[in-house]
């Protein structure tokens, strides 16, 4: 039957009425095209491999693998336990060793992991994003991805963690291709391979693999799906074997380190007394990670909320539209309470920056379900106001900021570069206890060069101390060999009265005719005190002091001693 033209008019008149502006239309289909997506990826690859290329120098944590790595065989890598109270998966351990042996000890091999899993997680993160969130909304979470400061800074830190976060994409990437996909023999045995290595190399491998796998298993039994269960049943003998091997050959790791407090770093049942503010206190970490935590008085705490109000929105979106597609996301989150709940995984904010990218794109989901409300002429203004402040935010507004490293990289290279410049005969150089771990690196690398293309050793001759506690996390790991170096006493700060022990080092380097004094980190703001206090005091009174220079989070005294 023919409509009459009567009913027809209100139709098309309301029809015109939502029809958004040519211009809009232009505009919301560029926001939603792959090339504004993979030019997104391209940026957010950029500041991670700049970082990489400026090759700061080692930090303490840095140090502690490093020296693990250099000093020992491939034997004594896997399966014992790792010097300095360090523990990484053993995955890990190998391909840096490997990647030492192939390039040499320099900064560049050993953080070739880390810049590899960085760039690997923006990519996985576009992938993944477009597969469960409207095209804008992985544009957006892409950004997120890409910007956020401290997953930039852990690209290019020597520690699993920017692997945890490749990892747990690619594991997750590859369970929604099989709750979506028909699988040929090739990709589930590719599937099984890929995730067996990622299993190895990190420590959110295993719960990302654990978790998905028991998610697709279930939605394959609620939907009687036995076409889609195939796969699964496919890789699940990959993901496992690699579980296994990974269970035998992980140096573990000490549990009191992670115990302070009524539950330490371990999650407590939610009925416990004081659970609530342990999850709060994990959540507030989790925001860190994401560069999104500001406090109630800062004014900065409205892009807190409204990130929090996009996420809680573009959550409950997908639990509601796409419930198997939710499940699979977050399966990798709860396996991991699981674990933390039987201590056998601590969550603090470093080990949850895997959760980082599954928080973005919740929260870029929810920005565009929020916007899509508003009229056409305003939404799509609305939403790239809000994306731009979000990723200005993550990438500017924390202690991370995507710009320049952070301060917890001291630059101990250039300030040796600096020492050896202004060198003199008769010259001593105190390296104080904390900041032995990087000089011992760069005493042992043969990648790092002083002015006039000296090795540092041809100034400073050290050797390795023996270290017969490896769950002892700060030992003495170097030697002296040589008048002209000095490896500083560990000084207990709270130690009452005064420890004679900065004392006893002042003394001997006023027997030189000028002492150099070099600080690139101490236990907190106290030690710092009690060095200007006890050992640069008590140098005050033997000499007087000519430099005092705090550059690149370098601490760098010198004192004459002439008579």
């Amino acid at each position: 039957m023919r409509r009459s033209s009567t009913h027809v008019a209100p139709l098309r008149a309301r029809a015109a009425a939502v029809r958004p502006h040519p211009g809009l239309a232009r505009v919301e289909s560029a926001a939603a095209s792959r090339e504004l997506l993979w030019l997104v990826v391209l940026l957010g690859v950029a500041p991670r491999l700049w970082l990489y290329l400026t090759n700061p120098s080692l930090w303490l944590d840095e140090s502690f693998l490093a020296l693990n790595v250099i000093r020992r065989g491939m034997s004594g890598l896997v399966g014992h336990p790792l010097d300095f109270n360090q523990t990484a998966p053993p995955g890990f351990l190998v391909t840096e060793k490997v990647a030492t042996e192939i390039f040499g000890k320099s900064e560049y091999a050993l953080r070739g992991l880390p810049i590899l899993s960085g760039i690997a997680s923006v990519v996985l993160c576009a992938l993944l994003a477009r597969r469960v969130v409207a095209p804008a909304a992985s544009v957006v979470a892409t950004a997120l991805v890409g910007f956020t400061g401290p997953l930039i800074y852990y690209s290019s830190e020597l520690k699993p963690y920017a692997g945890d976060v490749a990892a747990t994409l690619a594991i997750t990437l590859m369970s929604v291709v099989m709750l979506r996909d028909r699988l040929g023999i090739g990709r589930v045995v590719a599937f099984g391979i890929v995730g067996f290595l990622l299993i190895e190399i990190t420590y959110a491998g295993i719960l990302a693999a654990a978790g998905t796998a028991a998610a697709l298993v279930a939605v394959c039994i609620v939907d009687r799906g036995r076409d889609r269960v195939v796969p699964v049943l496919g890789v699940a003998p990959f993901w496992a074997a690699g579980a296994i091997v990974f269970l035998v050959t992980h140096n573990g790791v000490e549990h009191g380190q992670f115990m302070q407090g009524k539950y330490g770093r371990f999650a407590p049942l939610p009925t416990e007394s004081g659970a609530v503010g342990w999850y709060v206190r994990r959540a507030k970490e989790l925001a860190i990670d994401a560069n999104l935590y500001h406090g109630a008085k800062s004014p900065l705490v409205a892009v807190t909320l409204l990130a929090i109000g996009f996420a809680i929105v573009g959550g409950a979106d997908l639990l509601l539209r796409r419930r198997r597609l939710f499940v699979v996301l977050v399966a990798p989150v709860v396996v991991t309470l699981l674990a933390s709940l039987a201590h056998q995984y601590p969550l603090l904010a470093r080990t949850m920056l895997y959760f980082v990218p599954l928080l973005f794109i919740f929260v870029a989901n929810g920005l565009v379900i929020l916007v899509r409300v508003l009229p056409a002429s305003v939404g799509a203004v609305a939403a790239a106001v809000a994306a731009g402040v979000l990723v200005v935010h993550v990438a500017f507004a924390g202690p991370y900021n995507a710009a320049h490293p952070p301060s917890a990289r001291p630059d101990l290279k250039g300030g040796l570069s600096y020492v050896a410049r202004h060198w003199g005969r008769g010259d001593v150089l105190y390296v104080q206890y904390g900041s032995q771990y990087a000089f011992a690196y760069y005493s042992e690398c043969d990648c790092y060069r002083l002015p006039g293309d000296r090795v540092p050793t041809s100034l400073w001759s050290v050797r390795p101390a023996a270290i017969t506690k490896p769950s002892a996390q700060f030992p003495r790991a170097l030697v002296s060999e040589s008048p002209t170096v000095l490896i500083g006493t560990r000084r207990p700060v709270h130690a009452e009265p005064p420890s004679p022990a900065y004392r006893r080092d002042a003394a001997r380097l006023a027997r030189h005719r000028r002492a150099w004094i070099i600080v690139t980190w101490y236990f907190g703001p106290e030690e710092l005190q009690v060095i200007h206090r006890e050992l640069l005091g008590e140098l005050a009174r033997h000499g007087r002091r000519v430099l005092a220079r705090h550059r690149d989070a370098v601490y760098l005294y010198l004192y004459d001693f002439a008579r």
